[in-house]
């Protein structure tokens, strides 16, 4: 019991944040959140992307003009939960 209020709480934290981040170009939209109620089992809804990036493809047909844009798009991200979440604790 006590795992799952644990468990509970991770994902109330997820939620809030994104929430917050909503909106941002480069981070997907965030719908909402539905507990399975048989399993219990949360789910986290996203909206539906209509294209589909086939990793293996995708890099190897990849340039580095493009590669360059898409770690910059990273980088974007990572600087807007940086400046969002001035607190941010990244686990290693």
């Amino acid at each position: 019991m006590i795992k799952f209020l644990v468990v509970i709480e991770k994902i109330k934290r997820e939620v809030k944040i994104l929430n917050m981040v909503n909106g941002h170009p480069n981070i997907v939209e965030f719908t909402e959140c539905v507990i399975d109620p048989v399993s219990r089992t949360p789910s986290l809804i996203f909206k539906f992307l209509d294209h589909h990036l086939e990793t293996k493809d995708y890099l190897e047909k990849i340039s580095p003009d493009d590669l360059k844009i898409f770690l910059i798009n990273i980088l974007k991200v990572f600087i807007y939960f940086i400046f969002k979440f001035k607190t941010l604790k990244i686990p290693l």
